[in-house]
């Protein structure tokens, strides 16, 4: 569970991007298919209640050979 607040929802992607997490509100992470590119819809920096956010987080960051 990680904490997410948005103005605006990513609820489709075009065929050169994968959806990597949603929530009930839509896509939360994704990746481009080709590319070394990765983007984040959700909070993972915010801790509220008893959320993982920052587990989420750091699983993207080793996808994306950032950390071991």
């Amino acid at each position: 569970m990680a904490y997410e607040f948005h103005k605006w929802v990513i609820k489709d992607v075009k065929e050169l991007l994968k959806v990597i997490a949603t929530s009930k509100d839509g896509i939360e992470v994704f990746r481009h298919t080709e590319l070394p590119m990765w983007g984040m819809q959700f909070h993972p920096e915010v801790r509220h209640k008893n959320n993982k956010g920052h587990l989420i987080f750091e699983c993207a960051l080793r996808e994306m050979g950032l950390v071991e």
